[in-house]
């Protein structure tokens, strides 16, 4: 697995994930938060959270409270890392540009001859 975001290819729902922390990036999130931003369920977004932890886009820490105190589990926190919100960013903009290609085909293209003689 990759250990530095550059490494990494992005996918469309890695992407989702990634414009999510972007919204905020200093601000840490946990995983049902990301799911109910993305849309995403919670077995794709802790392999997402997984592959950019390894990657080191994000890094998790678990919350400091008191479990008890707080009625609830602790909950792990993702925050984009320097790095990772900088490679995040331009990964984005890589995605968007391979993405926004014009999708009409080059004058004079006959895909194998079936268009006959227009």
């Amino acid at each position: 697995m990759a250990n530095n975001p550059d490494d990494v290819s992005l996918t469309v729902r890695m992407a989702e994930v990634i414009h999510a922390f972007l919204r905020d990036p200093g601000r840490a999130k946990y995983g049902y938060e990301l799911m109910a931003e993305t849309g995403l369920a919670s077995g794709t977004i802790y392999k997402i959270l997984g592959r950019l932890t390894a990657a080191a886009f994000v890094e998790k820490r678990w919350e400091d409270i008191d479990a008890v105190t707080a009625g609830r589990p602790r909950r792990a926190m993702y925050r984009l890392t320097p790095m990772g919100e900088s490679a995040a960013r331009a990964k984005l903009a890589e995605l968007q540009a391979r993405i926004s290609l014009d999708p009409s085909p080059p004058a004079g293209w006959d895909p194998g001859g079936i268009l006959g003689d227009a």
